[in-house]
């Protein structure tokens, strides 16, 4: 359906950036209300709106990076770019968002050279959930 890669392939590539010791930017994201699209326009129109957040999601990560879906309407994007370029890139995509006339909330952390992507994805995953009980519609870094 989002033509991204699965949680288990995600996984597989950051323990592969993670061998490599690369620095990357883990952005963990989820669309806003989901359940309310579902229920509300029916699940032909959550399914669109996951095909165009994940265009969206794909084409803000280029060649610099991957994106997956972690879950549902949560995904997780990699730059493989330093922090100041990905939240330009992650401002980009939630303006993007926006267009689709829905909102998502992101949780934005650069991993260091060898650290588990276990607690990269952690880390980015509390900053989620931060933006989430904040008020969504947000970048938490």
């Amino acid at each position: 359906l989002t033509s991204l890669y699965n949680r288990r392939s995600g996984n597989h590539m950051m323990a592969a950036l993670v061998e490599q010791k690369a620095v990357y930017t883990a952005v963990m994201c989820d669309i806003d209300f989901f359940k309310r699209i579902n229920d509300t326009f029916g699940h032909a129109a959550g399914d669109q709106v996951l095909i165009e957040v994940s265009a969206a999601i794909r084409n803000s990560v280029g060649e610099e990076g991957f994106a997956s879906r972690w879950g549902g309407e949560e995904f997780l994007a990699i730059y493989c770019l330093d922090l100041t370029e990905a939240r330009e890139r992650v401002e980009a995509l939630q303006q993007s968002i926006r267009d689709i006339q829905v909102t998502m909330t992101f949780g934005v952390t650069e991993s260091t050279p060898a650290e588990s992507y276990e607690k990269v994805v952690k880390r980015a995953d509390e900053k989620l959930y931060v933006g989430k009980n904040g008020g969504r519609d947000q970048i938490v870094i």
